[in-house]
C-alpha cells in the first residue's frame, strides 16, 4: 500500500514541493479503492463526489450520443486522474459513465476533502490547479485534432503520444470511438500501417 501513495505523492510534488507534514496532511485524505475490470466507477446520473488517482490498471470515460452510441472521451491510467470534472465541481448529476478497462487500484478523495485541503492548505491550490490546467490543455489538444486532423493522422498522433496502455489493453471499438471514427475506419488505418511498416 505505501508503494501506491508514494506514486501519488510523485506525482503531486511534480506540481509542487511539499514539506512532509504537508503531504502526511494530503496522504491522509486519499483513500485505497479496488475496482475490478468492467465495473463502474460512475454511472451517467450519479453525482461524483470523489476525485481518482489511478495507481495500476486503465479506465474509460464515455457518453452516450443521441443515437445511443458510445463515445469515449478519456482515458485514465496509472499516474492520473479520473473524474467527472462537471459533476465533481458542480455537485451535480453526471452524463458521463467511467468504467474499468482493467482491474484497477485507485486512491480517492471525496468533494469534501478537497475543499477542506482548499482551506487548510495554501499549497493545495496551486497542485489542484496545475492538474486540472493539465487536464484542460489535454481536452484542448484532442479537440483540435478531432476536428482539423484527418483520421490516419489522428491514429499517428495516438500512436506517438498516448500511454503504451491504451493501445495494449482498450478494445478497437473504445479507441475508434475516442478518435472520432469508427471501427472499420480504425482496421483499415491499422492495416494500412502495418503495410508501409513492412
Amino acid at each position: 500500500m505505501d508503494d501506491l501513495y508514494e506514486q501519488l505523492k510523485t506525482e503531486l510534488v511534480r506540481h509542487e514541493s511539499l514539506t512532509e507534514e504537508e503531504w502526511e496532511f494530503i496522504k491522509a485524505k486519499f483513500s485505497y479503492k479496488a475496482i475490478v475490470k468492467s465495473d463502474f466507477l460512475l454511472k451517467q446520473g450519479q453525482m461524483c463526489h470523489s476525485l481518482s488517482f489511478v495507481c495500476t490498471g486503465l479506465l474509460r470515460t464515455y457518453s452516450l450520443n443521441e443515437g445511443g452510441s458510445e463515445v469515449t472521451t478519456h482515458f485514465g491510467y496509472h499516474d492520473s486522474f479520473v473524474v467527472s470534472f462537471p459533476s465533481f465541481r458542480n455537485q451535480h448529476p453526471s452524463f458521463e459513465n467511467i468504467r474499468a478497462l482493467t482491474d484497477s487500484q485507485l486512491l480517492v478523495i471525496e468533494y469534501k476533502d478537497v475543499q477542506d485541503l482548499f482551506n487548510h492548505l495554501p499549497k493545495w491550490e496551486s497542485i489542484y490547479r496545475k492538474v486540472i490546467e493539465e487536464a484542460y490543455a489535454c481536452m484542448e489538444e484532442r479537440n483540435y485534432i478531432l476536428q482539423m486532423l484527418p483520421a490516419g493522422k489522428r491514429y499517428e498522433l495516438l500512436i506517438q503520444n498516448a500511454h503504451p496502455v491504451i493501445l495494449q489493453k482498450a478494445q478497437l471499438g473504445y479507441i475508434a470511438s475516442y478518435l472520432g471514427i469508427t471501427q472499420e475506419t480504425l482496421s483499415r488505418i491499422r492495416k494500412r500501417l502495418t503495410q508501409i511498416t513492412f
